[in-house]
């Protein structure tokens, strides 16, 4: 059984004036660190993923900041075009990649093919099969070949996506972030969880390992982001009293942060009389016509959160799922009440507060 992580609190939120003599403290750092990536010739190279509107630009931003324009790089292409749709799928990001005394990062990367491309139907089922099994053996090959890969995952909870888009559609200097699929994100919150559990669990590797932050908080993400790659990349003269990233914020991936809370919820968990229910895998009808179901009731307001993905049921009448909510609160749903075999399936959900 894999250990329980149980979440810590998040460090209270600063004040402006502290969180900006923090992040110039940092920016310093950086600076001697970018200094002796250039004298070194090493190859770094940073990957930002996350949900749209989890402060990936804006932690970019407060990096690259005071850092040589010349020797740093960020990458965040497009929509590929016809020809590279039609080639090999890592083959438009490898000229991207860090030449010799070079940081790069990555606002977005290769793994929108396990996420947006995924969800959206932008790919097939194939193809993302074929990139969660290739993907960390394309890194591992760039880590042989000398470059220091960093891949972090800004989490946020889906109350504060919502919030955060919110602001970008009433703010005339954010609106040029927003776009056709950012508006779709809120209903599809249950598909992107999915695909960022399944990205997570299989793209986490010796060689290339994840590194989530928890994202909520815009300030403390971004100082332990900066805090995270001052410790992870050697470098002389750090200042003695650089504090290391609070585990609260910036911490390695592990599945068992889901049950403790470390990841925004986006999973059911499945109980019944007996403890945990085996898996139980549906067809694609059956799982389409369930994940209906939970859009209809999360739209409804019935819940803040439910995620229809397979293994939501065990076998039996009387088996029990908790839906776990956004803001503390979730149903029962009895799964006796779906009927299956008549693709009509009905809930009866009452509500609960744990």
């Amino acid at each position: 059984m894999p250990k329980t992580i149980t979440a810590p609190p998040v460090p209270p939120a600063l004040s402006h004036r502290v969180y900006e003599s923090h992040l110039v403290e940092l920016q310093i750092e950086l600076v001697k660190l970018q200094r002796h990536v250039i004298a070194g010739g090493r190859r770094v190279l940073v990957i930002f993923e996350g949900r749209d509107a989890a402060g990936k630009d804006g932690t970019i931003k407060r990096i690259v900041e005071h850092l040589s324009p010349r020797e740093t790089r960020v990458v965040a292409l497009g929509p590929p075009t016809e020809r590279e749709q039609r080639s090999w799928y890592f083959q438009r990001y490898v000229p991207h990649l860090p030449t010799g005394g070079e940081v790069v990062l990555f606002n977005r990367s290769w793994y929108n093919r396990a996420g947006v491309e995924h969800v959206m139907h932008f790919c097939t089922k194939a193809e993302t099969e074929e990139f969660l099994e290739t993907a960390p053996n394309f890194e591992a090959m760039l880590v042989r070949a000398g470059i220091t890969l960093i891949k972090y995952y800004l989490d946020i909870t889906k109350h504060e996506q919502k919030r955060r888009l919110s602001d970008r559609r009433r703010d005339p200097l954010s609106q040029w972030k927003l776009s056709p699929i950012d508006a779709k994100a809120p209903k599809l919150w249950h598909g992107y969880s999915e695909a960022r559990d399944k990205m997570l669990e299989r793209t986490h590797s010796v060689a290339a390992p994840w590194t989530v932050v928890r994202a909520d908080d815009k300030e403390h993400a971004r100082l332990n982001v900066i805090r995270d790659l001052l410790w992870r990349l050697e470098y002389p003269d750090r200042h003695h009293r650089l504090r290391r990233p609070d585990p609260a914020v910036v911490f390695p991936y592990d599945q068992s942060c889901h049950e403790g809370g470390l990841i925004a919820p986006g999973s059911v968990s499945c109980r019944g009389s007996c403890g945990e229910l085996p898996r139980l895998d549906l067809d694609e009808t059956i799982r389409s016509r369930l994940n209906a179901v939970f859009v209809s009731l999360e739209e409804k307001g019935e819940t803040n959160h439910v995620d229809g993905r397979n293994g939501l049921f065990g076998p039996g009448r009387g088996c029990h799922a908790h839906l776990h909510g956004d803001a503390g609160r979730g149903f029962v749903v009895d799964a006796s009440a779906l009927n299956l075999h008549a693709w009509r399936p009905t809930i009866r959900a009452k509500s609960l507060s744990f």
